[in-house]
């Protein structure tokens, strides 16, 4: 048997350096988010809004908690859903329409379901 010319070691060892290359750069530090007091303040109607204050103008309920009114619409608007995706289109439809429930999409506020629905 005849050894391997040299130009099929170095193919090897370019791929071997590649693949170490590759590993080596998906390896990294995970991101680590900047504490909350040193991000800058937001813009809401013209004032600045600063982190701290928009985690106080958090509901201090249960964002998502539903109430018996909220769960007799959800079945009314559903009572002919068959899957999933009627379910999601039905409830879409019925949250947004405005002879049903006609909610619209704020940028500048902040409320909970129950607030959001009431």
């Amino acid at each position: 048997m005849s050894t391997p010319p040299i130009s099929d070691h170095l193919l090897r060892l370019a791929l071997i350096l590649a693949m170490l290359l590759l590993c080596f750069g998906c390896a990294h530090t995970p991101h680590r988010w900047p504490p909350l007091e040193s991000l800058p303040a937001l813009e809401r109607q013209d004032h600045p809004l600063f982190p701290e204050q928009a985690m106080e103008q958090l509901p201090s309920e249960e964002i998502l908690a539903l109430d018996d009114e909220m769960r007799a619409f959800v079945d009314r608007v559903l009572h002919s859903a068959t899957t999933s995706t009627e379910k999601i289109r039905l409830l879409q439809y019925g949250i947004r329409n405005p002879g049903l429930l006609g909610l619209r999409y704020d940028a500048v506020s902040t409320a909970s379901a129950k607030q959001a629905f009431h």
